[in-house]
């Protein structure tokens, strides 16, 4: 089991988590809520695809354990939100505390995933309204994930 396959596996289940999740895209209809890994792609200038509303998947940071009897490690990851919308009420910030709320519930509610276990605390954060039209926030979460298990005589 690798880092890089739990980061696949998360962006698995956040799209299975939003796949009838309609928010309004920068053009001004309905759209899915992408998920990327690490950061959105770099788009050309003619490009006509729209960015937002999206999910990153970002890798924080981890610990394998010096003395790794049970065989995992912990894996910190951000997951960062931005929506976009113009409604001059400002109701984008709405949005991303929906988003926010689905991924708790998410992983409060049933903390495993596939072969991966939620720990500690869920924590999250939204951003200011200065980016009006845009709008983020966050949460963080930390993993279980198999890892690899020490075989000496000193175990």
């Amino acid at each position: 089991m690798t880092i890089r396959e739990f980061q696949d596996d998360l962006k698995k289940e956040l799209e299975t988590l939003f796949e009838n999740f309609k928010i309004t895209g920068t053009d001004g209809q309905p759209a899915n809520l992408k998920v990327y890994k690490n950061d959105v792609p770099l788009l050309s200038a003619n490009s006509e695809e729209q960015t937002a509303p999206y999910l990153i998947i970002r890798l924080d940071s981890g610990k394998h354990h010096e003395d790794n009897r049970i065989g995992t490690q912990d894996v910190k990851i951000l997951i960062l939100i931005c929506v976009f919308n113009d409604d001059e009420n400002y109701v984008g910030s709405d949005d991303v505390l929906i988003i926010i709320q689905r991924i708790i519930e998410r992983f409060a509610v049933n903390p495993k995933m596939e072969k991966y276990y939620r720990i500690g605390e869920i924590n999250w954060t939204v951003g200011d309204t200065e980016t009006y039209p845009y709008f983020f926030g966050g949460v963080e979460l930390s993993f279980a994930i198999p890892s690899y298990t020490r075989e000496d005589d000193f175990c």
